[in-house]
């Protein structure tokens, strides 16, 4: 049976607010965090594959309200030298390419 290999990529998520992305089906998330001072997502992606869904990313602070209906968690991290800490979440649907 042939070896199912995955891949890490990285995108930047906004300091607050949405984004969206076009991923390959089939990614997973591995880790949220900031680098350099940007917050990024890094993902398992199955190997040479191409971008077949387009899925949002939503970024909002602590005492900040979110339906989770439509979002799922995906981390947590710290801006501004820890004075602030902003929560990552992915949307559930995804749109098909």
């Amino acid at each position: 049976m042939p070896r199912k290999l995955k891949v890490v990529h990285k995108y930047d998520l906004p300091m607050h607010g949405f984004v969206t992305h076009r991923l390959p089906d089939g990614f997973e998330v591995i880790h949220v965090e900031t680098q350099a001072g940007s917050p990024r997502v890094w993902l398992h992606v199955p190997e040479g594959t191409k971008p077949a869904v387009q899925v949002r990313f939503r970024i909002i602070m602590t005492g900040e309200a979110i339906d989770l209906n439509e979002y799922t968690h995906i981390g947590t991290f710290m801006l501004g030298d820890g004075a602030y800490v902003a929560h990552a979440y992915q949307e559930k649907e995804w749109r098909v390419l």
